[in-house]
């Protein structure tokens, strides 16, 4: 992130990042620096934020004159200031951006009619798009109402959708409102998107009249109001796991990309582990959506990874590889037949088991009795489970004037 320094014939400079990356719904934080050389202000906290456009300064944060404030960024912004004795700080603090993907409306109340739509939608080349659009009147709303897409130009009006009139020839038989205009839905979709869209402007007219009806809106109306499309390659999809897969047990991958094409949504497909998926979508925003695939299996011993490809209409792919660090669990180790007394020169058997899950995984099992007869084997007793037997065979042999008694073994476990 590079920063920009602006600095005149004042005797000050700022210092600030000349572009940042923010969060639908989220907020953002700009951090701002400036120094003094000379001359400082009695009131260094007097801090005002303003929106670059062509003509005039919009106000974004002003808490002398609040209601200065330009509507989009009203109760939306606020200030945290740090200052020193010769270098001051202030650090602003914006909880919804327009540049950020947040909702934005454009109005045109002397028509009667204002619209909503989102500022930024990015969407896959070869993919489609729905660009989410509502309106409200505030007066009766008219009954021969049409909608019409434009794209967004310094001089003329090329229409991207008009169902009346012929439209430009890179939007030519990929557009269509796929809205109810008696439910107030001027919703936009374009099909099959190439970088020749990418960062297209385009915004909506809702009135019985044409736009070239009216001459007196200006360019400000239109720039402030346009919607614009960003045309990106495949992000790898997110991959998850739920707990710790364990041999034996059952555990869930939730593999999950977002997009912006409802009617014709990627396609996720898992890899490396058996049984079958559940697909879910969910609206996230305003245009965008989330497809997830989950898949539940029965963990085994050779599951080493799963990977997640997306494919989105187009042919434009991407994978995720997830490692599943699958666990071994074992019992706790176990001593059957062990002998209640022991009786000089008689033979008894000490049995020890132990019980686990992974075949890779079979343990040593050690006796602290040094040179006595031992029989070790290995069984499988379930599918993934196995049984780790040690059987010591030994003769109890007394000093004459002494006796013992112990129940006590030593066990390595590995």
């Amino acid at each position: 992130m590079g920063y920009i320094f602006f600095q005149g014939s004042w005797a000050w400079h700022v210092k600030m990042p000349s572009n940042i990356k923010g969060l639908v719904g989220s907020c953002l934080v700009i951090p701002c620096t400036f120094d003094y050389y000379r001359d400082p202000p009695r009131r260094p906290n007097r801090m005002v934020w303003y929106r670059y456009v062509k003509h005039g300064y919009p106000i974004v944060y002003d808490d002398w004159y609040p209601n200065d404030v330009i509507g989009i960024y009203k109760r939306k912004t606020c200030v945290f200031t740090s200052i020193g004795n010769t270098t001051h700080f202030s650090n602003c603090l914006y909880k919804s951006l327009l540049q950020m993907f947040p909702l934005f409306t454009g109005n045109m109340l002397s028509r009667g009619w204002s619209f909503t739509t989102p500022g930024i939608i990015t969407a896959m080349r070869g993919s489609c798009i729905i660009i989410p659009c509502t309106f409200t009147y505030s007066i009766s709303q008219p009954a021969d109402l049409r909608v019409v897409w434009y794209l967004y130009q310094s001089n003329g009006y090329p229409p991207v959708f008009d169902d009346r009139e012929n439209i430009i020839s890179k939007f030519n038989s990929i557009t269509r409102v796929i809205g109810s205009v008696g439910e107030r839905n001027c919703s936009l979709k374009i099909e099959k998107l190439d970088m020749s869209h990418n960062q297209d402007r385009l915004y909506p007219w809702i009135d019985k009249n044409p736009i070239t009806s009216y001459h007196t809106l200006g360019q400000t109306f239109y720039e402030k109001t346009s919607f614009r499309i960003f045309i990106d390659h495949a992000q790898e999809p997110q991959l998850s796991i739920i707990g710790i897969p364990r041999v034996g047990e059952e555990s869930t991958v939730s593999c999950n990309v977002q997009h912006a094409c409802i009617s014709a949504p990627p396609i996720l497909t898992l890899n490396g582990i058996p049984g079958k998926d559940i697909i879910k979508d969910n609206l996230v925003s305003d245009g965008i959506w989330e497809r997830t695939a989950e898949r539940t299996w029965a963990v085994k011993e050779e599951g080493q990874s799963v990977t997640c490809t997306v494919s989105h209409r187009g042919g434009q792919k991407a994978t995720s590889e997830l490692k599943l660090n699958v666990e071994c669990p074992y019992e706790e180790i176990k001593m059957t037949e062990w002998p209640s007394e022991a009786t000089e020169s008689v033979t008894k058997n000490v049995i020890c088991v132990v019980s686990y899950k992974c075949k890779k995984n079979k343990p040593s099992i050690v006796w602290n009795y040094e040179d006595m007869q031992s029989l070790f084997k290995t069984k499988e007793i379930s599918s993934n489970t196995y049984e780790a037997v040690s059987n010591l065979t030994f003769t109890a042999r007394f000093i004459p004037g002494e006796t013992s008694d112990s129940e006590t073994l030593q066990i390595k476990r590995s």
